[in-house]
């Protein structure tokens, strides 16, 4: 899995914010995958599926 986060303007790095929604994306869909696929409680309906924002590696 790949992703291409937004540098910042002022400070080298990234957008802390961004990046942390991505690892939430990502724990949302390890425990989706965890229970077999299966909806539980807090599972999403389906994998999440890649965004426009991200990029595909080679």
């Amino acid at each position: 899995m790949n992703r291409s986060f937004t540098p910042t303007s002022f400070r080298r790095g990234y957008d802390e914010r961004e990046v942390d929604d991505f690892l939430d994306q990502v724990v949302e869909t390890l425990h989706y995958y965890e229970q077999g696929g299966r909806r539980g409680p807090q599972a999403p309906a389906s994998p999440t599926r890649p965004e426009s924002s991200y990029v595909n590696g080679p």
